[in-house]
């Protein structure tokens, strides 16, 4: 369908959900070199369509989904390991819901990509995923339709802390939540079920803690 048969949907009378998305396929179509560059720390996400762009600014387009805060210095990398994206917004929650926290099985979620450990943790309570309040937020997170949010590991913190500086100042300009304080990761203790790596993204300080305790979790997405 072209831009004029488009642009008649409006006048026809589609409803706003048909007038939002003609929209965003007018806008992507007249979409620039510049929107669709390999991303930058500190850039804006947005979703438009189907695609997710990135811009300098905050006003760029109107569903922005967060903010850049790694990107892949491989430029061959793939769809999925280009880049992280953080969410603009965060909650205070539990690593698990257990009374039983001390005797907590290991789950074999100790590798540097969330989205495994996040995987790991659905395996092994794939009814109950409500016992993991952190893993649930991040994996239930969706923000303007977008999904596949993960848990992010203790090394993605890890790149987030580099780029603390940029990323905070780009949540800054757009009113999101800014990096501070200790976090949750989902990288578990290596030898301990009942512990889990937390980490300071200020400072960079990590260190075990027991799952028992409510830190802030942040969701990541991977693109």
């Amino acid at each position: 369908m072209g831009l004029l048969e488009k642009m008649s949907d409006l006048v026809r009378g589609y409803g706003y959900d048909r007038v939002a998305q003609v929209l965003d396929e007018i806008k992507l179509a007249k979409k620039t070199d510049a929107d669709v560059k390999l991303p930058e720390v500190g850039d804006f996400a947005f979703v438009l369509g189907k695609e997710i762009l990135f811009a300098k600014s905050p006003m760029a387009y109107e569903k922005c989904i967060g903010v850049v805060g790694y990107v892949n210095p491989d430029v061959n990398a793939v769809a999925g390991q280009r880049a992280l994206i953080l969410a603009l917004q965060e909650q205070t929650l539990l690593w698990v819901n257990d009374p039983d926290t001390n005797n907590f099985p290991h789950l074999g979620a100790t590798s540097d990509s969330g989205a495994y450990n996040t995987n790991k943790m659905m395996e092994y309570y794939m009814d109950t995923a409500q016992d993991f309040p952190a893993m649930n937020y991040c994996l239930t997170y969706e923000a303007h339709g977008v999904k596949d949010w993960f848990f992010p590991s203790l090394a993605e913190m890890e790149k987030f802390h580099r780029n603390f500086w940029q990323i905070n100042s780009a949540l800054l300009k757009i009113d999101g939540e800014l990096l501070k304080g200790v976090y949750w990761t989902s990288t578990e203790e290596k030898t301990r079920g009942s512990f889990a790596m937390k980490y300071t993204v200020n400072s960079g300080k990590k260190s075990p803690c027991s799952k028992k305790f409510y830190f802030f979790v942040r969701a990541v997405l991977a693109v």
